[in-house]
């Protein structure tokens, strides 16, 4: 005859952990915007490059300014691979995967904060006001995944 202990110990099953409906939200448009985001800059950094070519065929020297452009474009681009790989991990409830993002989406942050106050030259409220702007979706991704970096594991 088995005992109660027996019965219960036969009836449990190892079950994974289950991640959120709203972080399963997150990681989804993570993959859509990082996608996109890697298509758009790609290809203004492409056409940039055309652009430096056309330049160069009429005589005339690259701008700085154009230097700046496309490494601003070439890192953002490359910027969002590492956000769909933390996202992934993340998904598989890693916390490694958060700092992974945070990698992917720092540095474009402080590209745009640097090109509106640096680049730009204007140290004013309203310059600050676009830079914070442009950078509230990802600051909010950002502040939206360290809410659920509870439930996952290191």
């Amino acid at each position: 005859m088995m005992d109660e202990l027996d019965i219960i110990d036969e009836l449990e099953v190892n079950v994974a952990p289950k991640r959120s409906n709203f972080l399963m939200v997150l990681c989804i448009l993570t993959w859509v915007g990082s996608g996109l985001a890697i298509l758009v800059y790609g290809y203004l950094y492409l056409i940039m490059g055309q652009m430096f070519r056309a330049l160069q065929a009429f005589g005339g020297d690259r701008p700085k300014e154009l230097n700046w452009v496309m490494w601003n474009y070439l890192i953002s681009a490359i910027a969002p691979v590492f956000c769909i790989v933390g996202a992934v991990l993340m998904w598989k409830l890693k916390r490694l995967g958060f700092y992974i993002y945070l990698l992917g989406q720092l540095p474009p942050i402080l590209f745009s904060f640097y090109t509106w106050l640096v680049i730009a030259g204007k140290y004013n409220s309203e310059s600050l006001f676009f830079a914070v702007l442009l950078n509230i979706i990802p600051i909010g991704f950002i502040v939206m995944y360290a809410i659920n970096i509870r439930q996952m594991k290191k």
